[in-house]
């Protein structure tokens, strides 16, 4: 349904391929583990640390929280690489144990994170930081496209190091971070977040967070949140109805 965007990687020597999401709302890389206990993992391509010769046991456990529960795993270091790039020692996670079911139905292996070193748990350095250390691109920035188009050859596109101009049309507009931990901004108002426009009313009766609010841009969800309070006064304005824990009936 066009709500998961994820490429290819792998780790280890000889290479063990992964598919994950490429997730700017967290800063780890983690795959599933050979000796994973969950079912979501027995669904998934699992890491077998003791077939690679370059991989280095990192000895620490680690933990990250989802909204449908917690993630544990052990860490380690191995060879990554991604499309012509390879990034030595990079540090990782293996899960052990996956909660819920949204793991067990995703498309993807694991997850690699694309936010700021101070959200990584258990101190690792997130493989972009990790890629700018090792001067491995031009210039310190990734873009993606996210393509939604059936017809196209593939799903999207993500380019580290640099912005395919021919992918877009006008002038770039750059947005200040409030924030270095997620990739976080200030928005004029909610309804910004709803229709991508600043000032917007919703039936006249006024504009939702009107004194701004702080969102994060994440790669990683296909999710609109805000405010309860705001989100609450949106559905009774648009006559939405809730059904059960994030779920409306327009």
């Amino acid at each position: 349904m066009q709500a998961q965007y994820f490429g290819q990687i792998s780790l280890g020597t000889p290479p063990q391929n992964f598919n994950v999401v490429f997730d700017t709302g967290s800063s780890n890389l983690w795959i599933p583990s050979s000796f994973c206990i969950s079912e979501a993992c027995s669904m998934h391509a699992k890491f077998q640390s003791f077939l690679s010769t370059s991989y280095q046991h990192g000895g620490r456990t680690f933990s990250i929280h989802y909204g449908t529960g917690q993630l544990v795993g052990i860490t380690g270091k191995d060879t990554l690489r991604i499309s012509n790039l390879t990034i030595d020692g990079q540090d990782f996670g293996q899960s052990v144990m996956e909660p819920g079911r949204t793991f067990l139905l995703a498309q993807f292996d694991g997850v690699l994170g694309l936010g700021y070193p101070s959200l990584a748990v258990a101190n690792a350095v997130p493989v972009f930081d990790r890629i700018m250390e090792k001067n491995l691109v031009d210039k310190p920035i990734f873009s993606f496209h996210l393509n939604k188009d059936d017809n196209f050859e593939y799903g999207g596109e993500l380019i580290l190091g640099g912005i395919d101009h021919s992918l877009y049309k006008g002038p770039i507009h750059w947005i200040p971070l409030t924030n270095k931990g997620y990739w976080q901004i200030r928005l004029d108002s909610f309804i910004a977040c709803i229709l991508f426009l600043c000032s917007i009313k919703v039936h006249e009766k006024g504009i939702l967070c009107p004194n701004g609010c702080e969102a994060i841009i994440d790669s990683g969800t296909s999710l609109i949140t805000g405010p309860s309070a705001d989100v609450k006064k949106l559905q009774k304005l648009i006559g939405a109805t809730p059904l059960l824990y994030g779920e409306v009936k327009t």
